[in-house]
């Protein structure tokens, strides 16, 4: 076995085979062939392409290798996986809801020619998704139009301020109620009374519609037996084609019961299985009550019809004639309404008002849920028509958590001519415009999509190549050698040694038990090379080898730090080595040494640098500063005349070097010293001068010659002044300023003097004199003469001024007044009579 160790090793340096003249090898040369034996097979193998391998290998995508067992191993492939993978990100990015499903593997491949198509089935799969998530983009842009329109929904229906929730909602129910379900007569429970008493109006029919059949209705006795009475309304409360079709034209059953003020009516309304009401909403009764608050005249009835439709609970009023103490105005009319299921569950409020949305807008396809209502649009109190008249005013609440409180008011005003009174009330709602969506699913729940990454499995077979060598008695004589594991189909070349030495005994090649091969099968092919026993001397000599220790020198290096070693060369070490030839007896075999020769390799010594770097430290010496004074400089003023510098002292320690231990040892330290440097700054001690101005005050001197709003200054002001001066010491050691004594002068200021007018104001108002006319009859008629001249006369106002000398105000005194009386004019005018002579004619 030594023998054989050492040949394979020697194999490393020659890797090659040569036979000599007789056709045998040498000793070193015949085991190399041994050694090189499964290195033939593996170059032969690599040379090879890998059958299983497709030509584009390099671009294989993720793949995971698991062993099956020592000669399979499958690979699994994931195909175009980051492809896939961005563009499930890119729809994500949109809102797109992607979910991950298990792995697809599209087969198994035990060819190159089947994982072609493999791959490319997979690839068709992949693009299938790929396609499939790009898709998904155009529909989410549609879902973001649809969720607009749901938005807008909800906005106007239920989000907007103006909507009343639960007014709407009891609309909705009466009006579905006498629309689409005007024809389906839901069953009444018996009406009971808060007052535990109930008088029914006994009339089997009865005409509304005009004053007589009003009248002929309200002149009917009462009775405390149920009574239902088939009425007829006026057509102007038709609201729709078929109410007034089914209803208004045809009458319909009621109980019209006496009503006494403040009591509630309760009873339960039942729709019909095949109802919208039912089959739709879900409605299976409603509990509803009916209250009247109001005050008026004894004689004057109410009454008040309930039918299986809510909205028609009319009022009828006798005799209204005259007022009476406290009278109404306007009856408070109250009804509650409780909806239930048909397991008599209360529905809430938000449910019904959600389905209700639902169905009308989107088919009832879960678009609008209870969710969607806000609990504030439940709770709030809800007005409409606020104001004086009350005619049109409705007042909705919420009892508790789920009923409907809903008032309104009834006209009670005395109106002449008109005892008795019918007034019916129908408020309709029409079912609220669908709004069309493209996919309605997708609105609700959002696109989305499914992906899987897709792979293909591929098989790889392989097997390897042992080859035994043994005697003629089976005994192995070498280690057995074994070809790396190949796939299968890969070439191979084999070779087997023609001599081998085991045991000190040379053997030569006899026979083997199967043909070498040439190509790799699956599984472990074992071939047996039987040797037979021969004597050579060509046993190769026994090498022992001696080493010779690596020594250290140590080199000084003056620019590493003290203490700091640096391997320069770590050396190598020498060695003897002895060679001692074999020499084989041909005869029996045996072995005996020759003469042994020795080589010497020489050892070369690892070479260490130490550091011997000198040690420089440096003492700083802090410089000292001197301040002197400047007072022609402010007082914070402050340079540095000179600068000063910081002293140091520098000390040296160098080493010396042991270069056979390494040891360093310090040598006596050296010392420099440099002085320090004073510095001098320069510190200003300007005195401060600050100057206070004294403001001058004003004194202000009468002048009645002069007109109330003149003003003149007669002797300007002029401001006080106070100068204080502070003067500084310096401390030339620490540079502190210090404040003396201030000095200070003072110049005072001058009154400043300003004339006011305060002449008096002189008004004069002229009287305007009158005529007298006096008669004369000794004057002629056209004669006229101011016999007495007249004088306008005059009143005469003065208002004096008195001045404020301190704030220059002129307050006006108390007016006084002077009348001079006008003179009277008197005209003289003539009132002579005329005296004609007689007309004398001429004949």
């Amino acid at each position: 076995m030594f023998l054989l160790h050492k040949a394979v090793k020697q194999e490393k340096g020659h890797g090659y085979l040569r036979k000599t003249k007789f056709g045998l090898l040498s000793g070193i040369i015949l085991t190399t062939a041994l050694g090189s034996l499964f290195l033939n097979g593996i170059v032969s193998a690599d040379e090879q392409p890998n059958s299983s391998t497709p030509p584009n290998a390099a671009q294989t995508p993720p793949s995971e290798t698991v062993v099956q067992s020592e000669y399979e191993t499958s690979t699994t492939h994931t195909v175009k996986e980051t492809e896939l993978k961005a563009k499930v990100e890119e729809v994500k990015a949109l809102g797109v809801k992607v979910t991950e499903t298990p792995t697809e593997n599209v087969g198994v491949a035990n060819s190159s020619s089947e994982v072609t198509h493999l791959r490319t089935t997979a690839e068709e799969k992949v693009d299938s998704q790929i396609r499939d998530l790009e898709s998904a983009k155009a529909e989410q842009e549609q879902v973001k139009a649809d969720r607009t329109k749901i938005d807008e929904f909800k906005n106007t229906l239920i989000n907007a301020n103006y909507i009343k929730v639960k007014a709407r909602l009891v609309s909705q129910v009466n009006s579905r109620d006498i629309d689409e379900d005007v024809s389906k007569e839901a069953s009444v429970s018996p009406i009971t009374s808060s007052s535990g008493e109930i008088r029914y109006l006994k009339a089997n029919k009865l005409e509304l519609t005009d004053s007589q059949g009003l009248y002929n209705a309200v002149s009917k006795p009462t009775t405390e037996e149920v009574t239902e009475t088939f009425i007829k309304v006026p057509d102007r409360i038709g609201i729709t084609d078929k109410y007034a079709t089914n209803r208004v034209n045809i009458g319909y059953p009621a109980r019209i019961v006496e009503l006494t003020p403040n009591t509630v009516y309760s009873y339960t309304i039942t729709p019909r299985s095949d109802s919208v009401l039912s089959s739709i909403y879900g409605i299976g009764s409603i509990e509803t009550t009916a209250k009247f608050e109001y005050t008026l005249p004894e004689e004057t009835k109410l009454y008040a019809t309930f039918s299986s439709k809510p909205v028609e609970t009319h009022v009828i009023i006798k005799n209204l004639t005259r007022r009476a103490e406290n009278h109404t105005d306007f009856i408070g009319y109250t009804r509650t309404y409780t909806y239930k299921d048909k397991q008599g569950n209360i529905i809430p409020i938000k449910d019904l008002y959600a389905k209700f949305l639902d169905v009308q807008g989107f088919q009832g396809k879960g678009v609008i849920t209870s969710s969607d209502i806000p609990k504030s649009k439940l709770s709030e109190f809800e007005l409409r028509s606020a104001g004086a008249d009350y005619t049109y005013r409705q007042e909705t609440s919420l009892l508790g958590e789920n009923t409907i409180s809903q008032k309104e008011y009834i006209a009670s005003k005395v109106v002449p001519n008109k005892r008795n009174q019918f007034t019916p009330r129908i408020v309709y709602a029409s079912n609220i415009q669908r709004v069309e969506l493209t996919d309605t699913e997708k609105a609700i729940n959002g696109v989305s999509r499914t992906f899987h990454t897709v792979t293909y499995t591929e098989v790889q077979n392989k097997g390897l190549v042992t080859q035994k060598f043994v005697n003629e008695q089976g005994v192995e004589i070498a280690p057995s050698v074994k070809s790396e594991l190949k796939e299968v189909g890969s070439e191979v070349s084999l070779t087997h040694p023609t001599d081998l030495d085991f045991e000190n005994k040379r053997y030569t090649f006899k026979e083997q038990d199967k043909q070498d091969i040439t190509e790799i099968v699956k599984g472990e092919t074992v071939i047996t090379y039987v040797y037979k026993q021969k004597y050579e001397n060509n046993l190769p000599p026994v090498e022992t080898e001696t080493k010779i220790p690596i020594t250290t020198t140590y080199v000084e290096d003056k620019t590493i730090d003290y203490g700091k070693e640096i391997v320069e060369s770590n050396g190598s070490e020498g060695k003897i080595v002895t060679t001692t030839p074999k020499i084989v007896n041909e005869l029996d075999g045996t072995v005996t040494d020759g003469k042994p020769t020795e080589k010497e390799t020489p050892m070369v010594p690892k070479v260490v640098k130490v550091g011997t770097k000198p040690k420089v430290v440096e003492t700083t010496t802090p410089y000292t500063t001197r301040y002197v004074e400047d007072n022609t400089k402010d007082k914070d003023y402050r340079e540095v005349t000179k600068s000063g510098k910081s002293g140091k002292t520098t000390t040296t320690i160098t080493y010396t070097l042991d270069p056979n231990t390494g040891a360093v040892t310090p040598n006596e330290p050296t010392t420099i010293t440099e002085e320090a440097v004073e510095e001098v700054i320069t510190v200003g001690t300007k005195p401060t001068v600050v100057e206070t101005t004294t403001p001058y005050t004003t004194r202000y001197v009468e002048d009645n010659t002069k007109d109330k709003d003149y003003q003149e200054v007669t002797r300007p002001g002029k401001a006080g002044k106070t100068t204080t001066t502070t003067t500084y010491t310096l401390d030339p050691n620490t540079g502190a300023v210090t404040s003396n004594e201030p000095t200070t002068i003072t110049e005072e200021s001058v009154e400043e003097v300003i004339t006011v007018g305060t002449k008096p104001t002189v008004v004069e108002t002229t009287i305007p004199y009158t005529t007298r006319y006096v008669e004369d009859n000794t004057k002629d008629k056209d004669y006229q003469e101011v016999t007495r001249p007249g004088k306008a006369g005059k009143t005469t106002t003065t208002t004096t001024y008195t001045l404020n000398p301190n704030t220059g105000a002129v307050t006006p005194n108390e007016p006084t007044t002077i009348t001079e009386e006008a003179v009277e004019e008197v005209i003289t005018v003539g009132t002579k009579p005329k005296v004609e002579a007689p007309k004398v004619e001429t004949p």
